[in-house]
């Protein structure tokens, strides 16, 4: 038996080998797409630096051409590694579809074997539909975590542990949500394939089920099936859809925290005629005064920063 798994496993590792330029061709595709990644915060950093200091509408028009190019360049690359990515799974499941059909039929007529739910085609399927979704992308795109890492870094430390703080956390949900979510996908895989199989058998033997008088119970029965494969979706998906919506949140949590963090910068502050270094955070109003009188600009900058100051205010 552990002769006969090695053996499996080395057929595909071959198969998935066979496409390796095509995957090869992935890797370059991720990482200029990866790199493109970097448009919107430079653009930021670009409009916060020149445009809002010098109010240039031509630096602006400049910077928004540019950026729309790239985004352009981006999405099309994106495409064209997919397509590429789906083309490696469809020669993954040729190789293997004559293999795995054989394995079929004869196991259709071993006696130890006829009974048990068959889905090896259906497995070998959704393996090519994994090999061909957005999935496999993460292998093409963990390696530039480090760049971007010690890019955040360059900027600031303190945004750098921030950074990877949240990545840490992150991935403790993943795992914790793989440990989680294996039994309640094993037993809904399972439940589904004994409901099929039993389907199936009753759509081949339906005019003895019919004659025998046993429509109904056989109805019954396939009923318990389904509704046992219905309960063990329902639960898989509880257990991943926790986890993911925790994960989607620490995400956008993130990017709020990276901002309060880069907003504050650590300052000479008198306080009560001693001088201390504090976080301070610099806040501009830039408003017209043709539309907006410069008294109330300074009152609503005296109120923001109260309720920044004391947030409790806030709840008031």
């Amino acid at each position: 038996m552990a002769d006969q798994n090695a053996a499996g496993r080395q057929e595909l590792r071959k198969a998935l080998f066979s496409s390796r330029k095509l995957l090869v061709g992935v890797g370059v595709f991720s990482a200029f797409v990866n790199l493109l990644m970097l448009t919107g915060p430079l653009f930021m950093l670009q409009v916060y630096d020149r445009v809002l200091a010098s109010n240039s509408e031509a630096t602006l028009a400049a910077l928004f051409g540019l950026i729309c190019a790239l985004f352009l360049f981006m999405g099309l690359l994106d495409h064209a590694r997919a397509r590429v990515l789906a083309r490696a799974g469809a020669r993954f499941q040729n190789l293997l579809d004559r293999r795995v059909f054989d394995a079929v039929l004869r196991r259709s007529v071993a006696p130890s074997e006829r009974t048990k739910p068959e889905s090896g085609l259906r497995d070998l399927e959704t393996i090519q539909r994994v090999l061909s979704s957005p999935a496999p992308f993460a292998f093409f795109d963990i390696p530039w975590t480090p760049l971007f890492l010690a890019l955040i870094f360059s900027f600031h430390w303190q945004l750098g542990v921030v950074a990877m703080g949240g990545g840490a956390l992150l991935l403790l949900l993943t795992w914790l949500n793989e440990i989680s979510s294996r039994k309640p996908m094993a037993e809904s895989h399972m439940a589904s394939a004994q409901s099929e199989a039993f389907s199936e058998a009753l759509r081949r033997e339906g005019e003895t089920v019919q004659a025998l008088g046993m429509r109904g119970a056989a109805l019954t029965r396939w009923r318990k099936f389904r509704e046992k494969a219905l309960e063990s979706s329902v639960n898989a998906s509880d257990s991943t859809g926790g986890y993911a919506t925790a994960s989607k949140t620490l995400r956008f949590f993130l990017q709020s925290l990276i901002l309060a963090v880069g907003a504050g910068e650590q300052r000479p502050v008198v306080r009560d005629g001693n001088v201390e270094v504090a976080t301070v955070m610099s806040v501009t109003l830039s408003t017209d005064h043709r539309a907006v009188d410069g008294a109330l600009g300074a009152e609503l900058l005296s109120a923001f920063k109260g309720l920044i100051e004391t947030p409790v205010m806030m709840l008031a």
